[in-house]
């Protein structure tokens, strides 16, 4: 896998703010895959985000004492809640649809019983809602816009009748 080869010379070259770049985009990218996201979380360790790096290595199904801690803090978050907020907060790539394509670990943790929400085709996984502030925002911008545009009209116009009157 390119980017993990890419990441791995970026930590070794010391710029670890690069290889986090380059993973990240990776997970965004390609499909869900273990072995990426160990080697995420345990960036991410390293860098000493212990919530994140405990996703990512849950999602990874790390057992490794080392790891536990990070996943521990991940799960006291999340993972007394109900399955379907846990799996909310996977990234897009990681929210299979059947509970037994994941590690052993992550399946024991969302339960046989979960099921994923359906989604449909074409449909993006992680469609944003607007709240009613970004609502009113846009109503604004807008209102502001035509505004603009109405004062532009009446301003050309004035010139213009200037330009006739002499």
């Amino acid at each position: 896998m390119k980017s993990l080869d890419k990441a791995q010379s970026e930590i070794q070259a010391g710029r670890l703010w690069r290889a986090k770049e380059i993973l990240r985009g990776a997970i965004g990218q390609q499909p869900y895959d273990l072995r990426l996201y160990l080697e995420y979380g345990e960036l991410l360790l390293r860098l000493g985000d212990l919530p994140e790096a405990g996703k990512y290595l849950f999602l990874a199904g790390s057992t490794e004492s080392r790891h536990e801690e990070a996943v521990s803090v991940f799960l006291s978050r999340w993972g007394n809640s109900e399955p379907e907020l846990l799996y909310s907060r996977f990234p897009s790539r990681a929210r299979l649809q059947s509970v037994t394509n994941y590690p052993k670990r992550v399946q024991e943790t969302l339960t046989d019983d979960f099921k994923p929400p359906p989604r449909l085709v074409g449909e993006p996984v992680d469609k944003p809602k607007r709240g009613c502030l970004e609502a009113i925002t846009l109503f604004g911008c807008g209102l502001l816009f035509f505004a603009l545009v109405f004062l532009l009209v009446l301003g050309i116009k004035e010139v213009v009748d200037l330009v006739k009157s002499t």
